[in-house]
């Protein structure tokens, strides 16, 4: 079953990540306009940011049949890491008029293909906190609080490894696609990503271990 919260706040980073790195936004969008579109997306509640990472409009509430129709789309970009790299019709963000109306106010055509991005970044994310959020509550449980750091880089460094070891496997998938180059790509963008992110994991517990030595 998914956890809602996770995946909230997976759909919210990727929306903010792609917002935030666009140059055809940089271009054509105040600094003003461009900071208000960073915080609609903050803003953004799961039955609307679930909607917008496959290009569709925020549903309400109560609209639980897309919604199912959505989180089934979540659930396989996730476990086929390979078809999300490709991108078969799903993990493209809300671009042009439509992002415009949803986040609010700016003319339409202003931004017109300047949001872009993929369901493999969420559903990498999604994973990664399912396995480091644990982390917390086993580092709030060791004895000291330099231990306690230890404990909680450690565990996050390990769910990295993981997510690479995952995208590794899905990366010698590439070749059944309908598009090998565009997968490899994509995909070793992401483990790129999550290397950086290991070491940043590893040198903080490295830190972390000569501080109490």
């Amino acid at each position: 079953m998914l956890d809602k919260k996770l995946v909230e706040s997976a759909c919210k980073k990727i929306l903010l990540k792609a917002v935030m790195e666009s140059e055809t936004l940089q271009k054509k969008l105040s600094v003003e306009e461009h900071t208000k579109l960073c915080e609609k997306v903050l803003e953004l509640k799961y039955h609307e940011a679930l909607p917008l990472l496959f290009g569709g409009d925020p549903l309400n509430v109560n609209e639980r049949e897309e919604m199912r129709d959505y989180e089934s789309k979540f659930k396989k970009g996730v476990k086929y890491t390979a078809a999300a790299a490709v991108g078969r019709k799903i993990g493209h963000i809300a671009t042009g008029s439509k992002a415009l109306k949803v986040f609010g106010g700016y003319k339409p055509g202003m931004a017109k293909g300047g949001i872009r991005g993929a369901l493999l970044g969420a559903g990498a994310y999604y994973l990664y906190r399912k396995l480091s959020d644990p982390c917390r509550a086993k580092a709030a449980m060791a004895p000291s609080p330099h231990k306690k750091l230890e404990v909680k880089h450690q565990c996050q460094a390990e769910a990295a490894k993981r997510i690479i070891a995952q995208l590794n496997k899905q990366f010698a998938q590439c070749d059944l696609t309908n598009n090998p180059a565009k997968c490899k790509a994509k995909i070793q963008k992401e483990i790129i990503t999550w290397k950086k992110r290991l070491q940043q994991e590893l040198i903080s517990l490295a830190k972390v271990k000569r501080s109490a030595a």
